[in-house]
């Protein structure tokens, strides 16, 4: 492999590790050099600082998560509901799987904001999150007229789906494991139970 591409993979998957198990303030540049293995000025020769560390990785976990919702999403067709749904959740769990560590990232960065950094992508952050929500607040609308589901708002509905999905990537994190194809469809089983009608 070509030193220069290895040496920039090796400090971007050491600062990916070390951002997730430490934070960003935590986390320094010389931390990251130690760990690869290179000085500092060698870093600096990759990336300009931290934060632009931060940006490209931020950057490639979403990369990777659009390519898989959006190859997901394109296989949508006619499903019911129910299947849309799950769909949603099944992609934001085989990201977890497929891409734990960026997924970790994401998943941080998201809930627990890097002030200061984050604000410069924040209205991208929100636009994200404000596409993915109209979208799943739709297909329950579109649930409730199709009497699927209990008496409940499109509003409640979906602040479920995301407390339910946010709750189980939290407790997976903080227990530092990879769940199984089978323990999420059970996750979602019990989930989707609660809520039809």
């Amino acid at each position: 492999m070509n030193t220069e591409v290895d040496t920039l993979s090796r400090i971007k998957l050491t600062a990916l590790i070390l951002f997730n198990e430490k934070g960003y303030y935590a986390t320094t540049t010389r931390e990251i050099a130690n760990e690869v293995g290179i000085k500092s000025s060698t870093l600096y020769f990759y990336f300009k600082s931290k934060e632009e560390i931060f940006f490209i990785l931020y950057k490639e976990a979403r990369e990777l998560y659009e390519i898989k919702k959006d190859k997901a999403l394109s296989q949508n067709g006619a499903r019911d509901v129910e299947e849309q749904i799950y769909n949603l959740f099944s992609i934001s769990m085989e990201f977890f799987r497929e891409h734990n560590l960026y997924s970790r990232f994401l998943y941080r960065h998201l809930i627990y904001p890097v002030y200061g950094v984050q604000s410069k992508i924040e209205s991208e952050l929100q636009e994200w999150k404000g596409i993915a929500s109209i979208y799943l607040f739709n297909l329950f609308e579109k649930g409730i007229q199709e009497g699927l589901f209990r008496n409940l708002s499109s509003d409640d509905l979906s602040r479920t789906f995301y407390r339910n999905l946010n709750g189980y990537i939290y407790e997976l994190i903080t227990s530092n494991r990879i769940p199984s194809k089978e323990e999420v469809d059970k996750v979602w089983r019990v989930y989707w139970d609660s809520i039809k009608a």
